[in-house]
């Protein structure tokens, strides 16, 4: 899939920092459910095993395959970490 394709149209998205609650990454993975997503949604929060029906992964590093896109929503203190975890 040419790299752009994976922009526009993800096959997989992960909602880093996905919550039950009305914070940006819950709202960001209700979204995404509400609007009938095709693909493969996976959530990461450590502190949840699954958010509205979503599998949810303690850390980007567990999650069993590559994802098309990560959609970080997590303080501004976490994300260079958390980046860093998306490339590896």
């Amino acid at each position: 899939m040419p790299r752009l394709d994976r922009f526009f149209s993800p096959a997989s998205i992960a909602v880093i920092g996905a919550s039950r609650s009305e914070k940006i990454g819950g709202r960001i993975l209700r979204t995404l459910l509400k609007h009938e997503y095709p693909g493969t949604l996976v959530a990461v929060n450590p502190a949840a095993t699954e958010i509205d029906g979503v599998k949810c992964y303690a850390s980007v590093s567990v999650i069993p395959s590559a994802v098309d896109m990560a959609l970080i929503a997590v303080p501004a203190t976490q994300v260079p970490d958390t980046l860093q975890a998306c490339a590896d």
